[in-house]
């Protein structure tokens, strides 16, 4: 009492700012029952251990081939199509490129950039947009864990450079360039992009090609990664 003395009107005082105040206006919660069914329909999202037993049984997920890897892969054509994964992103591919949906991904391929080669699955030129889960919220920890999982069954997979921070549909992301062993010989280039949905779940986009055609093929990764849009409530 002798620091906050009772100044007498304190009463009269509290009462006055309580009628000064106003209660903000609800927020629009109209779109959260549709956007809780969308994300219900959709596949549960992989862990880094699920991911790493895939790896090391091979990934028993497969889809149709899109031509014969090691033949020659046609340019990209210069006229785009739109493709969405389970109302959670919108992205634009060249209409020339196939769509494989799996599980827990989408991806984008030229003619000769998926299928068998020496009796394994080879993804040798395209993109891939996915999701998995994870337990953290710091992205470069979520990142680097998935990383970890999936190299278990690529151990020739290396950073290319340093991490950076990018943007993807206006959100905070990551980028990090990759290599790895490429199944056409050689090595390959992979660019991966990564940021959260709002539950906390790691979005992923990467990209994929052999270091001799990675030059040619930057214009169109490009465009289509400015193209993503995440269409999830946030």
């Amino acid at each position: 009492m002798s620091s906050h003395p009772d100044p007498g009107n304190r009463t009269q005082y509290i009462s006055e700012e309580a009628r000064s105040l106003t209660i903000a206006t609800p927020a629009d919660q109209s779109q959260f029952g549709p956007i809780k069914k969308a994300f219900a329909s959709l596949p549960a999202a992989k862990t880094e251990a699920e991911l790493a037993r895939g790896a090391k049984a091979g990934n028993t997920e497969t889809a149709p081939a899109v031509g014969v890897p090691g033949q020659p892969v046609p340019a990209p054509s210069s006229q785009y199509k739109s493709i969405s994964g389970g109302r959670v992103f919108q992205a634009s591919v060249p209409s020339n490129w196939t769509s494989l949906s799996s599980n827990s991904s989408i991806k984008a391929v030229p003619e000769n950039g998926y299928g068998q080669l020496n009796g394994q699955t080879a993804f040798t030129h395209g993109v891939e947009f996915g999701i998995t889960k994870t337990s953290t919220r710091d992205l470069r920890e979520a990142t680097n864990a998935w990383l970890k999982a999936v190299a278990q069954n690529n151990p020739e997979l290396r950073l290319a450079g340093d991490q950076q921070p990018v943007k993807i549909s206006q959100r905070s992301a990551l980028s990090t360039p990759l290599t790895n062993s490429s199944p056409l010989g050689g090595r390959e280039r992979i660019g991966l992009y990564t940021t959260f949905l709002a539950d906390g779940t790691l979005f992923y986009y990467l990209t994929i090609a052999p270091e001799k055609d990675a030059q040619s093929l930057q214009d169109t990764f490009q465009r289509i990664g400015d193209s993503i849009r995440l269409t999830e409530a946030r």
